[in-house]
């Protein structure tokens, strides 16, 4: 039997990541019970970036973005990224 290794297309990574930190920061953005335009507000953010990250359209949201929301929403968050 011949084995086959998966391939991932290129940036897949990079986009698995950033939906997990998405869906990190919008559960987050869930429990402070505040509308996207108060939030973003206080973050300093635009409304229509927090609707891309409850969306979870990340092709238009860089890294430094999501650490800065999550920063702003979770000033003692601590990530861990490992290599599997």
């Amino acid at each position: 039997m011949r084995r086959t290794r998966k391939t991932w297309a290129p940036g897949a990574d990079d986009r698995r990541l950033k939906i997990a930190l998405c869906d990190y920061v919008a559960r987050s953005m869930a429990d402070t019970r505040l509308s996207q335009r108060v939030l973003a507000a206080r973050m300093g953010a635009s409304q229509a970036n927090l609707s891309r990250v409850n969306l979870l359209r990340v092709e238009q949201l860089t890294f430094n973005q999501l650490f800065r929301y999550l920063l702003a929403l979770e000033p003692y968050a601590r990530l861990m990224i490992t290599r599997i």
